[in-house]
């Protein structure tokens, strides 16, 4: 058999019957059907969800910019002189919210930043807490808000606006379908469109609609072109949108411990023969200074937020910096003289990596490269931001 007839041979493919028959029939007449009726029911049935997601998540892609405006006079100070000492500060928070447990503290930054002081009550939602915002100079409360992490309620708001519409568990399937059918939508339009372009010999028209067609052939090729310019847009928004909803998000994160890919985080345990006594509740401010102060020594710059933990464990100051992740160090810190432990481990145990000659160096994670440090309260080598 000549080279040529094997490349025939090549292009054939078998129907029911035992015949060959070309691959461009059995295309046209097996597979493309099924791509077609897949794609035009996902876009008749699931179309209407993914609308809904991706305009309240492009709502939410702007809420920072709306917070900076709605929450101005509560996130935002004229500077005035030097700012107080963070532990007044604190002290100031405490008196205007008695009831509550202090859970993290975030000092000012900037200038015209102010302090944030958070607590966790039993009057707030389980997953709400409430933070109060310190004037840094003056020590006045500027406002006291309802937060879920460092989101204010406006943020809140749409956030669960796009993740369950407000139907709570059952609103989060919504999103799910969206995110789970969209590269199937994008994909299946895809293999439709390059493969009737390519056969009709209009490779130019794959990524650029005719001008002189008319009626339902415009319409069409200006759905292709377009598809193809957002098809890679589609699937990245699929692929990012699953690890967010609630079961095959589940299984990515579970995914993600199997292959030791999460986040490395400071150890919270403390060497052994140490012991930290219990931090009184009034004596609270001017221990979440040193640690401040500790961080800032060891090369924490940026913004920080200080978490107390539990009696006889390191209390952990991270960067909290969202926009890059490059400024995600966190180190453990004795909450009572202010001292940096040498350890950090991974969620998964492991401990960080050493230089040959022994010093410590970054901790990255290889699914979001997020450094991990623990430190002594001086700089050690390899270890500076």
């Amino acid at each position: 058999m000549t080279t040529s007839q094997t490349d025939r041979a090549d292009e054939r493919s078998i129907d029911d019957s035992g015949r060959a028959l070309p691959r461009a029939r059995w295309w046209r007449d097996g597979f493309r059907p099924l791509l077609a009726r897949l794609h035009f029911f996902i876009g008749v049935f699931v179309g209407p969800f993914i609308l809904i997601a991706a305009v309240t998540g492009l709502m939410y892609a702007a809420t920072p910019a709306i917070e900076q405006i709605v929450y101005r006079d509560t996130l935002t100070v004229a500077p005035s002189g030097s700012p107080l000492p963070l532990a007044q500060q604190v002290s100031a928070a405490q008196e205007a919210q008695v009831d509550g447990t202090l859970i993290e503290v975030r000092p000012a930054t900037r200038p015209d930043d102010v302090t944030r002081v958070t607590f966790s009550t039993e009057s707030d939602p389980a997953d709400r807490d409430l933070t109060v915002f310190i004037n840094p100079y003056s020590g006045e409360v500027t406002n006291t808000l309802p937060t879920f992490g460092e989101w204010l309620p406006v943020r809140s708001w749409f956030d669960d606006l796009h993740r369950t519409l407000f139907l709570g568990d059952i609103g989060r399937l919504y999103s799910e379908l969206a995110a789970s059918w969209l590269w199937v939508l994008a994909a299946s339009g895809l293999s439709i469109w390059i493969f009737r372009r390519v056969r009709k010999g209009r490779r130019r028209t794959l990524v650029i609609p005719t001008r002189r067609a008319k009626g339902r052939a415009r319409l069409m090729g200006w759905h292709g072109a377009l598809g193809v310019w957002l098809a890679l847009g589609m699937i990245f928004l699929s692929a990012t949108g699953l690890t967010w909803s609630q079961y095959a998000g589940t299984n990515v994160g579970n995914l993600r411990e199997a292959l030791d890919w999460t986040t490395p985080s400071a150890a919270a345990a403390l060497p052994e023969n140490t012991e930290v006594p219990e931090i009184p509740e009034q004596e609270l401010p001017a221990a979440l200074e040193r640690a401040a102060e500790s961080a800032r020594d060891e090369g924490l710059d940026g913004i920080i937020k200080i978490v107390p933990a539990e009696s006889g464990e390191a209390w952990t100051v991270s960067q909290a910096q969202r926009s890059w992740p490059e400024k995600q160090d966190s180190i453990s810190v004795d909450p009572a003289t202010g001292k940096c432990y040498p350890e950090s481990t991974s969620p998964t145990g492991r401990s960080p990596r050493s230089s040959p000659g022994g010093e410590s160096t970054r901790t990255w994670a290889c699914s979001s490269v997020l450094p991990t440090r623990s430190c002594w309260g001086h700089s050690q080598s390899g270890s500076s931001s």
